[in-house]
């Protein structure tokens, strides 16, 4: 783990954020294994991390879920994790003491980690930012077409009207997928639910 204290965002790197997230995930098995504090938490995985400045304050957020077709966490969950990342793990001592934490569920815009994630969100709408610059650009916000495995790497494939964009898992900083963004299939589908359902009112008013 490196020995550099964190106050700030942009101290964070690939490496940093993929050491504190395999010592978050180890500090939860640890969790699992104590009693009573574990009980409670046997099916909830640490979905990702991330370092964000709001308000003139530094905050590491944490997401919880049960997989990632499964992001609800109840309170009691996220207190019980909170407690013992605090408590218990030194997984967030790289951060100074000034860093608040947080603890959660992915909400509406959830990280997408592993392959597992990026496979479920198919077909959603991503906003993505990369480590270094792809494809001359290192910011996106489109549509994830799919996941390929080349050689020993995994390549997400976004998509923008008939233009593709080859992205290596291994580049992504920061991914999210915006479930309430009007092109994804959710709101796809709720808008021709709406449409549908417009016709049938008038059909029926015309009728009467």
């Amino acid at each position: 783990m490196t020995e550099q204290i964190m106050s700030h965002p942009s101290q964070v790197s690939k490496i940093v954020h993929d050491e504190v997230l395999a010592k978050l995930r180890a500090s939860l098995v640890q969790l699992k294994s104590a009693v009573p504090e574990g009980q409670n938490v046997q099916a909830v995985r640490i979905r990702d991390w991330t370092f964000v400045r709001m308000g003139g304050t530094t905050c590491v957020q944490i997401f919880l879920d049960k997989g990632a077709a499964d992001p609800t966490v109840n309170l009691d969950e996220c207190m019980a994790v909170h407690r013992w990342l605090l408590d218990h793990s030194d997984a967030l001592n790289c951060f100074s003491d000034e860093v608040s934490v947080e603890v959660g569920s992915p909400g509406s815009e959830p990280p997408l980690c592993d392959p597992e994630d990026y496979e479920h969100a198919l077909g959603e709408m991503l906003r993505l930012e990369t480590w270094t610059k792809v494809n001359n650009r290192d910011k996106y916000v489109m549509l994830l077409e799919r996941l390929e495995m080349r050689e020993d790497e995994r390549i997400v494939i976004l998509s923008e009207g008939p233009h593709h964009f080859e992205i290596p898992l291994s580049q992504v900083k920061r991914a999210v997928a915006l479930l309430g963004h009007p092109s994804s299939p959710a709101m796809l589908a709720a808008a021709a639910a709406k449409k549908e359902n417009s016709g049938k009112s008038k059909k029926g008013k015309g009728k009467a």
